[in-house]
């Protein structure tokens, strides 16, 4: 008796196969598109954007620009709070200068709190540490808008 490791389909149609479904099922368990979630709290003048996830080419980092340049307008400070996002790529650090530019023309102050250490290392690598206002936590970052508001 012959064994055959490849199953016998030449007879059969595609549809009348019983692993058809096999698209359908994994569509089902496909990972979620977005892997960046944010949360927008305001405390007093300050818009605080929490982001959770990562900040990378195509919807993760085009979501935070429209995220923040739809609050621009009515805020006159936007801290991102970093804490929870654990990668970014060159698309993340093109929109992060993009929402900086879009922040300056709406007499909007940016200010970047709570960077993973990547994160961190990344911009200062890129030498935009230098561009940014980073402070270690957002309680820091409010803290300074406050001050700014004032002076």
């Amino acid at each position: 008796m012959k064994l055959s490791m490849t199953p016998n389909i030449t007879n059969k149609t595609a549809a009348s196969m019983p692993w058809s479904n096999i698209q359908l099922a994994w569509r089902v368990n496909q990972e979620p598109e977005l892997k960046l979630s944010m949360e927008m709290i305001t405390k007093e003048e300050v818009v605080v954007v929490r982001c959770t996830g990562r900040v990378v080419y195509r919807e993760e980092a085009a979501a935070l620009f429209r995220k923040v340049a739809e609050v621009m307008p009515q805020a006159r400070y936007v801290v991102l709070e970093f804490s929870q996002v654990e990668m970014m790529d060159g698309a993340g650090l093109g929109e992060l200068l993009a929402i900086l530019i879009r922040a300056r023309q709406n007499n909007c102050v940016l200010k970047l709190a709570a960077l993973q250490r990547r994160v961190r290392e990344l911009l200062e690598i890129t030498r935009l540490a230098e561009v940014f206002e980073i402070y270690s936590s957002e309680e820091e970052a409010i803290l300074a808008s406050h001050a700014q508001a004032v002076s």
